[in-house]
């Protein structure tokens, strides 16, 4: 199933008990200050649609013209909104294109992939992996999703659950509460997740939250702040290099490892009964390496020009 439209809403709604049935419906709304305006908009408008074997699909087209234009001046007022109502098997594969609207989805057991710019984005249950290209949308909400590949630049995403997420972004902000899998690389934005088993992100002036981790981290963040609220006993290993950026870090009193900790230009700050091997500490640097308990496990923080606190649970 592919959809193309601009300058409205495209509302999928899947039915496990559709099998191999498709509706669609359209509804193209015009509103101006005289009638003849809304007949010439509505003359420009239509709807392509194509089916081939067991593909459907369905593209708005609009004729800008020079007289689709003509009306948009400062003493008439004119708007558009086309909207798809599409109704589905579960089990469609679906690709969307949208501009200037909205996306809702309730639920898909098949791939999805999803274009979208200038509006909200609202997903249900994808069991199944999903592509996205979103830009400047106001909000987008995923409650469910198996392996995520997303793209967003001047965003806000929400992420309930899901097993993987492959994550390039810019001037966006993301609140999650639980991924197993995260790969992630973002300039200039909000990152907060609240648990993860596996995160690698890299990050550019960005604020970084992550709430608790249980088996691996590595983080590069340049310009903003990192703050890990809770380390799990099961993790493997923890890997932060920062510049320009404030590093807080609480790990679990269970948790054994071997770290090794470094600042230039900035504070160092670790619990008191921290046991140390190796301790250096100059006027533009200091460095502390040692072990707590007996483990294979890793914890190394580097940082320039950004204080440094590790702290234990209580």
């Amino acid at each position: 199933m592919f959809v193309s439209n601009k300058y409205g809403d495209i509302t999928f709604l899947t039915d496990a008990t559709l099998k191999d049935k498709i509706k669609i419906e359209v509804e193209i709304k015009a509103t101006a200050n005289n009638l003849s305006d809304v007949q010439s908009r509505i003359k420009q408008i239509s709807v392509d649609f194509n089916q081939k074997s067991s593909d459907v699909s369905a593209r708005t087209i609009i004729r800008q013209n020079n007289s689709f234009f003509k009306g948009f001046g400062k003493k008439s007022t004119i708007n558009l909104q086309i909207n798809y109502k599409i109704s589905l098997p579960v089990k469609t594969q679906i690709t969307a294109e949208n501009k200037y609207g909205n996306i809702f989805l309730n639920k898909t057991e098949r791939d999805l992939k999803i274009d979208a710019e200038y509006g909200s984005l609202q997903l249900g249950e994808i069991w199944a992996n999903t592509e996205l290209d979103l830009e400047y949308i106001t909000k987008a909400n995923i409650n469910i999703a198996k392996r995520v590949n997303l793209e967003t630049s001047y965003s806000t995403i929400s992420i309930e659950k899901a097993d993987r997420i492959d994550l390039k972004a810019s001037y966006s902000n993301f609140k999650i509460e639980s991924i197993k899998q995260v790969e992630a690389s973002i300039s200039y934005g909000i990152f907060d997740i609240n648990e993860t088993n596996f995160l690698n992100l890299n990050g550019d002036y960005t604020n970084i939250a992550i709430g608790k981790v249980s088996n691996q981290l590595s983080v590069e963040n340049d310009y903003g702040t990192i703050v890990i609220k809770e380390i799990l006993p099961t993790t493997k290993s923890v890997n932060v290099n920062s510049s320009y950026a404030n590093v807080s870090i609480n790990y679990h009193p269970d948790w054994s490892f071997d770290y090794h900790f470094s600042t230039t230009f900035a504070s160092l700050n670790v619990p008191k009964n921290l046991p140390f091997t190796e301790k250096n500490k100059r006027i533009m640097s200091s460095t502390l390496k040692g072990n707590k308990g007996k483990s294979d496990n890793v914890f190394r923080v580097e940082s320039d020009y950004g204080g440094v606190t590790i702290t234990e649970r209580p």
